[in-house]
């Protein structure tokens, strides 16, 4: 049965018109596969004679590259695309700006500009709309930063950690800068819902100040202290007691003063009422 190997026209050339299982090898100078078209198994190879995908390109002796060439202000793409659309997935180079853009589902989910910034990109800018940043496995998240446009052009960042059953938002930085821990709606610069605990190897363990020297006010190795302007201390809770400073103030229509020992069988009360000082205690 004759069959056409090579057929040419005035519109084409065709190399095996009759879909036989006939090979096609170019060889250049020192490559005998430079091109080579696998016909039983519907491959093309470049620098091979064994293609194992539909293209491959391989060199065993330099280093193998791909490039995809656009204008200056154009683009050059990669889609990767189903039937019904072949581009619903894209990485795309522009080179009017010199980002690199990485689109799903038909919408850009990813820049990474000129600068080398990295950018999650929302499909808008509208409120609720986010970007998750997740940590884990395919199946389940273990830790992530969340992105959420609080409002037009306002975003919030939010921390979340967790396991397969109570993956959760456990921090929160809203647009305007202030930091929640334990829930979700920041009042003020920090704003915890729950217990603190804070360590410090040199004995004091919680440390407020108004400056870098002045505390107003410290725990010290066990110790509650309170203190004013040039770090004098004005009062002390310790396991024995109160150990005050300076002068008492209360004030109401009848104030008073309790003092008692650890026992409390010995005390004595100190009151104001009616423009007099009263002191009693538990032998007069």
């Amino acid at each position: 049965t004759a069959r056409s190997r090579l057929f040419s026209n005035s519109t084409e050339t065709v190399f095996n018109e009759g879909s036989q299982d006939l090979d096609l090898r170019v060889e250049s100078d020192s490559n005998s596969h430079m091109l080579f078209v696998d016909a039983g198994n519907n491959r093309v190879g470049i620098g091979t004679s064994n293609p194992t995908t539909i293209l491959e390109l391989k060199s065993t002796s330099a280093t193998a590259g791909l490039s995809i060439t656009g204008g200056n202000s154009n683009t050059s793409d990669i889609n990767l695309g189903d039937t019904d659309d072949i581009n619903i997935q894209r990485i795309r180079s522009d080179h009017s700006n010199n980002s690199l853009q990485f689109t799903t589902n038909n919408n850009e989910a990813m820049r990474i500009d000129g600068s080398g910034v990295v950018k999650l990109i929302t499909a808008n800018d509208t409120a609720g709309t986010s970007k998750f940043l997740t940590f884990g496995t395919n199946s389940f998240n273990r830790a992530g930063i969340k992105c959420t446009n609080a409002a037009t052009y306002d975003g919030s960042l939010e921390f979340y950690t967790g396991n397969a059953s109570n993956f959760a938002e456990r921090a929160r930085i809203s647009p305007t800068g202030l930091f929640s821990i334990g829930h979700s709606n920041p009042a003020t610069t920090l704003d915890v819902q729950g217990a603190i605990q804070a360590r410090e190897s040199g004995g004091d363990f919680i440390r407020m100040q108004t400056d870098g020297t002045n505390n107003i006010f410290d725990i010290n190795s066990g110790d509650y202290v309170f203190r004013t302007a040039g770090f004098a201390q004005k009062l002390r809770i310790t396991s024995s007691g109160l150990d005050v400073t300076g002068r008492i103030t209360a004030t109401s229509n009848h104030s008073q003063l309790t003092l008692t020992d650890s026992d409390d069988s010995k005390f004595a009360l100190v009151s104001y009422s009616g423009g007099k000082y009263i002191v009693r205690s538990n032998s007069t």
